[in-house]
Parts: C-alpha cells; structure tokens; sequence
C-alpha cells in the first residue's frame, strides 16, 4: 500500500460484484512512520486483511442478511467480508480476528471511492458516521480538483487537509444534533 502513488490503478468491484479499475485520486491518510493499532482479519481461502478498527468494510453478518458497510471493529467471526475470485466478489467467512501493531497508515482515496486489499473489498473511508454514499459526494469537491491538477496538500501527520475538514463539518453536525434533540 506505501508503494501507491496519485494516478495509479487498482482494482475494485463493481456494483454487479465484478472487478473494474479505479485511479488514485489523493491520499486520505499515507503517514509511514506512524505505529498503530491494526485488525488482522483471517477469513476462509487463506484471506486476510489488515485494517483500522474504524474502516469502513463490505460485511454480511449472515448469508440471509443484506451486505453493508460497516466499521472494521464491528465484524465478527462467523461473518462474511467480500473477496476476488476470478474477476467476480465472493463471500469469505471470518475465521478470526486479532490485533496487531503495525507501522504506516494509509487511505488512497479512489475515483470510485473502494478497492480491493490484498483481495478483499473495502471502502477508502474510514472515522465518518456518515453513509458511503453520502461521504463519497463529500469527498467530490476532492475528486474535481484532481481533475483540474488541484492538491489540496496534508496536515503533518499525513492527513489530508480536505479530510480533516470534513472531519471538522462531520464533528459539528454531531454537536449540533445531540445539543438540540
């Protein structure tokens, strides 16, 4: 993932479950020196994904159960995270779940706003209460500015400063809504 640059493509899956490209548009966070808490996610097939607590994954509790994006710290052995197989998404059981310390943190943020890692499909998201669609429209303002060569630049701890904004607006609306309701 440190190896990623703005510009590159990765893959992702598409709405249909089907891999499709998706270019590098900015880093959302790419600090290498950082040490933090990670998820080791091990699933079945000999998957695994290392992840934030507070990433947003594609997980199904049950196979009877819509597929949704939640918080990486929320998902459960017995769950079902999404995985390539041969170009189409595949459900992969968790098998277990363990925390690791690991150095670097980093978030391309994707025309598409998801990518597949080491694999397994995840949204570029991470830290927001808001739903992946609505904060894949926050981040369009992003997304036009790298079409007009436009950077936003980072904070020093890797952060992009368009980010730590929406953080800023995300931390006021829920101000706003426990103050008066």
């Amino acid at each position: 993932m440190d190896e990623l640059k703005v510009g590159d493509v990765v893959m992702t899956m598409s709405d249909s479950g089907l891999t499709e490209a998706s270019e590098v548009i900015a880093w959302l966070h790419h600090d290498v020196t950082i040490a933090t808490k990670y998820l080791e996610i091990e699933m079945e097939d000999d998957h695994s994904l290392t992840v934030s607590p507070d990433h947003l994954i594609y997980s199904q509790r049950n196979m009877d159960d819509e597929a949704k994006f939640v918080f990486a710290g929320e998902v459960q052995i017995g769950d079902n995270l999404f995985v390539n197989n041969d170009g189409q998404s595949q459900p992969a059981n968790i098998t277990n779940i363990s925390s690791v310390l690991r150095k670097g943190a980093f978030a391309p943020l994707t025309s598409s706003g998801t990518l597949l890692v080491d694999g397994v499909f995840a949204s570029c998201y991470a830290s927001t209460n808001w739903d992946l669609a609505t904060v894949h429209k926050a981040f369009l303002p992003l997304q036009i500015a790298y079409d007009f060569g436009i950077d936003f630049g980072q904070s020093e701890a890797g952060i992009s400063n368009y980010a730590n904004f929406l953080l800023s607006i995300q931390n006021a609306l829920t101000i706003s809504q426990n103050i008066f309701y």
